[in-house]
């Protein structure tokens, strides 16, 4: 999971530039490599070469796209659409296989004035980077991702036997203790691995 903070990061610290090599895959099928990087609107820049000029890419035509060459492995990004959402977004792929795993990486700054009196020169405004994690779940039967709830009182554990009833192995070792809110790659590989066909 490291390794998708940081790829995430360095999308944020390269300022989106269209230098890392990719694959654009198409609804269609077809596909094509080249240069891209994704913007804040859940859209992706993609060039041919890295002297062309870069074309913007959606959901309309795009289904995925896949980054090469983040410490030797493969990044994926696919556009899925969210049970509250109107629109599709891009969720990186942590888990790809008959049920998937979703992962979604957001960062914004928040400001707070604080005001210490009437006094000139009391009021202090910090800023912080808030860096936001989540988790979701699809099915080829799902029309939307389903969010993974995690905290203490989520009731992750009634809501996990449900989605994967279907599967025994995945079941019991919910019920064992054996998998947690924290070991949902490992769930969903397993599932992939024992209750599909």
């Amino acid at each position: 999971m490291l390794k998708h903070v940081i790829f995430f990061l360095c999308f944020i610290g390269i300022g989106f530039s269209q230098n890392q090599k990719c694959e654009l895959i198409f609804k269609d099928g077809t596909s094509i490599q080249g240069y891209g990087s994704l913007t804040k609107k859940d859209s992706i820049k993609f060039r041919i070469d890295r002297e062309s000029k870069p074309d913007v890419w959606g959901n309309e035509n795009v289904q995925r796209i896949t980054f090469f060459g983040f410490e030797n492995t493969e990044v994926t990004f696919e556009y899925v659409k969210a049970k509250w959402q109107r629109k599709y977004e891009l969720m990186e792929v942590v888990v790809d296989g008959d049920i998937k795993l979703y992962a979604r990486f957001s960062a914004n700054w928040t400001t707070t004035t604080l005001n210490y009196g009437s006094r000139k020169g009391a009021n202090y405004t910090p800023s912080q980077k808030n860096t936001d994690f989540a988790l979701f779940l699809k099915k080829p039967t799902d029309e939307k991702v389903i969010p993974v709830s995690t905290g203490l009182f989520s009731g992750w554990k009634k809501k996990m036997l449900a989605y994967f009833k279907e599967c025994p192995e995945v079941t019991e070792g919910i019920e064992s203790g054996e998998y947690k809110s924290g070991d949902m790659k490992k769930l969903v590989e397993d599932y992939n691995i024992y209750c599909t066909e």
